[in-house]
């Protein structure tokens, strides 16, 4: 059977879409090629030393940047951990892990991972932790290692010398534990003064090109990296004041920055040439008290203070609702937390404050608190150069004085934090601390030098400690509400303000699906997530359930279909749908 002249005509039309269409999926597909080789990324950052995990840097800002060039055995993607340098693996029972490692990996020098580099790396970072440096993203659990050793070239077993609940071994030991290069580091005695262009070595998805102190990291795409090739060929971290961000940001020198409230953030919240992801980071400005000294090492007198505060000022002052959470008191989870207990509150009142601090014998006249002696009280609150510190101080001041006390306040710069407090010279001081943002992660260390409370003994902070790492999910939850209890009678700080922070980012340039987890707090990975740097692993969905029984491997790299492939797809069915259909009906 022939066609005539019009059947013809239609079916060469129907190819001719086709084709038109099929031009347009091409074009689809590479300006997405496109949009995932980006030249050049700069990320505001702070100088955090050289970038080697044995410097001894105390603070979490490192802890990412380590993340650039050295892997761990799992990792966080935006739905769960997931294996990394593992391919999988099973727990024999209960205190024995074998883990199975990925074939094929390298590191940046050309030389192939196995078993042997990882039983190095455990037993070289318990070694550094325990003779040279406390490194504080293992020190938790370092030496609760038994013994590590290597099956065969791919095979690694790992027995604890306790029973550890599955979920703090993924998340806060396999996720934590950065590999290193044996062939490297087994000669270095000195780990912290390792600063040769080896000891920047890793099988991360970026090599570090150059660290210029003060002013910025340089990498360059690791393109043989096992997860696939980055999407930014040269990542530049560069070291910008925080008063100059916005400068920066607005002039294009940097693509990313942190911001620690809503208040500075907001000159760029509402230009559509940027976009942003808010999250709490479970940290806290602070008002800490050395109870070393007299009268902050009476609980009643701090109880009072906590009274005093007036903590709606402070929220109010810093933006309301968009720049954070207020919390009544001493509590020390946050807010936004679902493990939160506001029961744990003191709520504002000037006469219960009044009221306590006359039973302790000081009296309150013509707007001053007296002590025995007929003198005023007065108070030195030592504040850090930050903004939002000074700007609570004054609050803080301020409702000091209408309790009679009279204050002083001393500027410190913020890098001596934690020295001042370590060493004890202050009577209150501002500080920021990490808080208890989740039961996965206890990283309020009373013993620790960033959360140190002069005079400060409770061992019944410290037993929760202990035990809290080794209960089960649903214990620590138990113990994580005591822990909020002995705080709030005890009143060692008193926590004033919950910051909002803002990672605003340039949203022209085509890096977006940045994320955080409120259970993977502060440190790894926080904000900064090394996935999104990695094509086709931006929405990586394949993840481990929190099991005894094993994992699964990482999905392949390849990427899935993009909306801008999908769309035309569409175009073309729906076009063909409707030619067919018009020439049925016209040709009845």
């Amino acid at each position: 059977m022939y066609m005539d002249k019009y059947e013809f005509r239609s079916y060469l039309s129907i190819i001719f879409i086709i084709i038109f269409s099929l031009s347009i999926i091409s074009t689809s597909t590479s300006l997405i090629v496109h949009a995932n080789n980006i030249q050049e990324y700069v990320i505001a950052w702070s100088d955090v030393g050289p970038p080697q995990p044995f410097t001894g840097y105390p603070f979490g800002p490192i802890f990412p940047v380590l993340t650039l060039m050295f892997d761990t055995l799992a990792w966080y993607s935006k739905n769960g951990i997931v294996p990394l340098l593992a391919e999988s693996w099973n727990q024999l029972n209960s205190t024995t892990w074998i883990i199975k490692l990925r074939k094929g990996v390298m590191w940046q020098d050309g030389k192939p991972l196995t078993a042997e580099d990882v039983v190095f790396s455990i037993n070289y970072t318990k070694y550094v932790n325990n003779n040279i440096i406390p490194i504080w993203w293992v020190n938790q659990w370092i030496n609760l290692v038994k013994s590590v050793k290597a099956i065969n070239n791919y095979t690694v077993e790992i027995t604890f010398n306790t029973t550890i609940p599955t979920d703090v071994v993924l998340m806060k030991i396999f996720t934590n534990m950065f590999i290193i290069p044996k062939h490297i580091w087994e000669n270095v005695s000195n780990p912290r003064s390792f600063t040769e262009a080896e000891a920047y070595i890793g099988t991360g998805p970026y090599k570090l090109v150059k660290y210029e102190p003060g002013v910025e990291y340089v990498f360059t795409a690791n393109d043989n990296y096992f997860l696939g090739k980055p999407i930014v060929q040269t990542l530049i971290l560069k070291v910008v004041p925080t008063t100059q961000l916005i400068e920066y940001m607005m002039m294009g020198e940097v693509d990313v920055a942190l911001f620690s409230s809503y208040y500075d953030a907001k000159p760029l919240l509402g230009n559509p040439m940027f976009n942003y992801t808010e999250f709490g980071a479970g940290l806290a400005y602070v008002l800490v008290f050395n109870l070393n000294k007299y009268p902050f090492n009476m609980t009643d007198f701090r109880k009072a203070i906590a009274y005093a505060i007036n903590y709606t000022a402070i929220y109010e002052k810093l933006g309301k609702a968009a720049a954070g959470w207020t919390s009544v008191g001493p509590n020390i989870v946050p807010p936004y937390s679902p493990y939160y207990n506001d029961s744990y509150s003191y709520n504002y009142s000037l006469d219960k404050a009044i009221s306590i601090l006359e039973s302790l014998g000081y009296k309150y006249i013509n707007g001053k608190l007296l002590d025995k002696n007929g003198n005023q009280l007065f108070v030195t609150l030592t504040v850090p150069d930050d903004p939002i510190a000074e700007t609570i101080s004054l609050i803080v001041a301020h409702d000091l004085e209408n309790v009679g006390i009279g204050v002083t306040i001393k500027s410190i710069p913020s890098n001596l934090r934690t020295q001042i407090l370590s060493e004890g010279n202050f009577e209150i001081m501002i500080n920021i601390y990490g808080g208890l943002l989740s039961p996965y992660q206890w990283s309020f260390n009373v013993k620790g030098s960033v959360h140190y409370v002069p005079g400060y003994n409770s061992t019944k902070l410290l037993g929760i400690e202990s035990k809290a790492f080794l209960s089960s999910y649903n214990e620590r939850i138990k113990l994580l509400n005591e822990f909020q209890a002995i705080v709030a009678n005890d009143v060692p700080i008193i926590v004033l303000f919950w910051p909002k922070f803002y990672w605003v980012y340039n949203s022209e340039v085509g890096i977006a699906g940045w994320f955080f987890d409120p259970k993977y707090e502060y440190g790894p990975p926080w904000i900064l997530n090394k996935l999104v740097l990695i094509e086709g692993q931006q929405s990586m969905t394949n993840t481990t359930t929190l099991t005894t029984k094993g994992t699964t491997a990482i999905p392949s790299t390849s990427q899935s279909p993009s909306l801008s492939l999908i769309v035309p797809i569409i175009g073309v069915v729906i076009v063909i749908i409707g030619f067919i259909a018009w020439r049925y009906i016209f040709k009845r």
